[in-house]
């Protein structure tokens, strides 16, 4: 791990931390990783945030579910017995200040949110009627039952093996970086399978084949797999496959929005190469002109798990507040961005990511946390982010160097 006290700056922390030039108060090492904390470490959770976004002001709720959980568009979305989907309700916000509760379910699609500039400076909330409990999720739900329709049926291969039907022909991700050329083929896949939550390992042969593992036959057009051992299948099993977020699209798409609210929401399973769970954009210009960030975002409470690339990419934010989130099992970095002015990370953990990466990605991209305010391709530094802090943090179990 090294530290630039004069800067206030850490390059690399084995930890999981990887930063450009943020203000970082103090680090604390402990016994299973790193704590990022500050001289307001015995502070409550109470204290004041840096986003500012008056929630009293919303003159608008709608209520939003997944279509197997009752989600009509024919409805008003204007009570919790009448949702509408989610992406409707994004199609309602209009001009009004504006809560979305969304309700119980797996929502299992892209969404975008882009009102344009003249919308730029609504308040939108998106929050979880129950914390946890809606799922932004980029993988489809299959079955093991003889009545289940052929698209989402497990069939049994014989000899303790089952597959399911996979009509993705993703291949390998291309290279991100000219000198990734020593990386594996599993390095460069973006499948997974799920098993009751839990993810299966991917294998690149069918002779590898053994419990709690999993391997793409694009040549048969299916995934096979084996349970766990011991496990016994049948219909009540989850079993989920990731199929969205192929290359860059996100699950979640924020174009150039301020006053911004995610509130105990789930974002897992994107099949991303290169993409994320939750990513923000905005047309800020080259280079980035700071007087265009959005500013005002608040995610708290979220949890972003099991992504195959990213969980969030918060990329041109000021006034800033992420709070109470845990980024756990991604397979490259659990959160991360850049160009951020004074913002602040707040009671999150980053737990045992970048297992997809490993160690390709261990010294110059993946960790817990990574945020990156230049130009890979120009080797250029662009508006170097500051005022931001990491407060009572905790990275552990990340792969990377130090």
């Amino acid at each position: 791990m090294s530290y630039n006290f004069s800067r206030r700056q850490i390059i690399k922390a084995a930890g999981g931390f990887v930063a450009g030039t943020v203000s970082i108060p103090l680090l604390r090492k402990m016994t299973n990783g790193y704590d990022i904390i500050s001289p307001a470490q015995a502070q409550s959770n109470t204290e004041n945030i840096i986003a500012s976004i008056d929630e009293s002001s919303v003159t608008q709720t709608l209520y939003a579910a997944p279509l197997l959980n009752g989600g009509n568009d024919g409805n008003s979305g204007t009570t919790e017995s009448t949702p509408v989907t989610l992406t409707k309700a994004l199609s309602l916000i209009g001009t009004q200040n504006t809560k979305i509760i969304l309700l119980d379910g797996d929502y299992r699609d892209y969404y975008k949110l882009d009102l344009g500039s003249a919308r730029a400076s609504t308040i939108v909330i998106f929050e979880a009627k129950n914390i946890g409990k809606a799922v932004i999720s980029g993988s489809n739900q299959y079955r093991y039952s003889s009545s289940e329709p052929a698209a989402s049926r497990i069939s049994s291969e014989g000899t303790g093996k089952f597959s399911l039907p996979w009509v993705y022909y993703w291949g390998l991700g291309q290279e991100i970086f000219a000198f990734d050329s020593y990386t594996t083929e599993y390095n460069r896949r973006r499948e997974m399978v799920f098993i009751d939550g839990n993810r299966l390992l991917q294998v690149l042969s069918s002779s590898e084949l053994s419990p709690d593992k999993f391997y793409v036959d694009e040549v048969a057009n299916k995934i096979i797999f084996q349970p766990p051992a011991g496990m016994t299948l049948s219909s009540s099993t989850r079993i989920e496959a990731s199929v969205r977020g192929l290359d860059s699209n996100d699950l979640f798409f924020v174009v150039g929005k301020s006053n911004l609210v995610f509130r105990g929401l789930v974002f897992q399973h994107a099949a991303s190469y290169k993409g994320s769970a939750l990513g923000f954009w905005s047309p800020v210009g080259t280079p980035p002109n700071p007087a265009l960030f959005p500013s005002n975002i608040l995610i708290d409470n979220c949890k972003f798990r099991q992504n195959n690339y990213q969980g969030l990419s918060l990329l041109y934010a000021k006034n800033f507040t992420v709070k109470d989130s845990i980024f756990e099992q991604n397979g490259v970095t659990g959160g991360g961005g850049g160009h951020w002015f004074d913002g602040e990370w707040l009671d999150c953990q980053f737990i045992n990511n970048n297992w997809r990466g490993g160690e390709w990605l261990a010294g110059h991209h993946a960790a817990g946390c990574k945020t990156l305010d230049g130009n890979v391709g120009t080797n250029e530094v662009q508006q170097v982010s500051s005022g931001v802090q990491f407060v009572r943090c905790r990275f552990t179990g990340n792969k990377g160097l130090g």
